[in-house]
């Protein structure tokens, strides 16, 4: 089981301030919703349901301080049955309004290398230095990056399972032999509720057309 202090990306909501969101993000992450205002008691709802049940994965608490009622929710590590419309009520007694509607989408793809653009060689010279940025967006709290053919090169990026975006850069020296096809390979763990799982995806780009002679 993974270490339960990894932080979470927080979302906070005064519910005097009417507000509709919505919360793009992956299996694995960390998210917690609180809400607050003035009232009688107050909590948050799921797809319109009275209660969010406390599992372990899933977990909300509320307290008062004054005349202020606070409601948190918390999920340790996301499933894709956490998607779904959340909504933070607050009762005064005698009636009760819905506040900070969230639409939570849960995305099944732990890791995802966002699309790499084709490389044209005719701006360089022989002899110059390529570099390819790699950006990976993901929760998994290690990735390891490779990149082929012929370059044996891994780069490790480190997460807290919260969505971060996380640029790396591969290089390669300008010849006229590296045009071709390479692909760049992303894999990692992430936690599926507490199931430990391993994720790989590829991106391919392209290096295109003739360098250009030094001197």
């Amino acid at each position: 089981m993974p270490d339960g202090s990894s932080s979470f990306h927080s979302l906070v909501i005064d519910v005097d301030l009417i507000s509709s969101i919505q919360i793009n993000t992956t299996l694995g992450c960390k998210l917690s919703l609180d809400c607050y205002g003035a009232g009688t008691a107050i909590g948050w709802k799921k797809n319109n349901r009275r209660d969010i049940v406390n599992n372990g994965l899933v977990n909300m608490t509320t307290y008062s301080s004054g005349q202020t009622w606070y409601a948190n929710v918390k999920f340790t590590y996301l499933t894709q049955d956490d998607s779904g419309r959340y909504t933070c009520e607050i009762s005064t007694g005698t009636t009760s309004q819905t506040f900070g509607i969230i639409q939570l989408i849960v995305n099944s793809t732990p890791i995802r290398i966002e699309p790499l653009p084709t490389i044209n060689l005719a701006t360089y010279t022989v002899g110059d230095i390529l570099t390819i940025d790699c950006a990976v967006v993901t929760c998994a709290p290690a990735v390891t990056l490779k990149m082929s053919p012929g370059i044996a090169q891994q780069n490790i990026i480190t997460y807290t399972n919260t969505l971060s975006r996380s640029v790396q850069t591969f290089s390669l020296k300008v010849t006229p032999t590296i045009v071709g096809t390479y692909s760049i390979t992303a894999q990692g763990v992430f936690f599926n509720g507490f199931t430990s799982l391993t994720s790989l995806t590829t991106q391919t780009f392209s290096i295109t057309g003739t360098p250009r002679s030094f001197g």
